[in-house]
């Protein structure tokens, strides 16, 4: 199993034999950024639409972003690895809406 950390205060990633690139890491800041914006009122699942995406990374294609989305696939995340506060794990999965406009996690 392979680390990966986004950033130390926020979570730790394991990937299970992900071939990584760093568009995935900085989709995943994204998608990790909107999850603590929507704590307060946590939903199951959050949709993003691959324009604020992009505008929120700056350097990316549409279609890179489709791939990476397909890319990620079903990841789990472990939060609170360097603090003495409990420990959440969730279960993502990514998919790609039909229209091509958007995915969910």
């Amino acid at each position: 199993m392979e680390n990966f950390t986004i950033n130390r205060e926020l979570c730790e990633l394991y990937f299970n034999n992900k071939d990584l690139k760093p568009i995935d890491v900085d989709l995943m800041e994204v998608v990790w950024l909107k999850i603590r914006e929507k704590y307060q009122s946590p939903t199951t699942t959050i949709r993003i639409g691959f324009g604020e995406a992009k505008k929120a990374i700056g350097r990316y294609s549409k279609k890179s972003l489709i791939d990476s989305v397909k890319r990620l696939g079903v990841i789990t995340i472990e939060t609170n690895q360097k603090s003495n506060n409990p420990s959440q794990t969730y279960v993502m999965d990514f998919q790609v809406s039909a229209d091509k406009k958007s995915f969910t996690v």
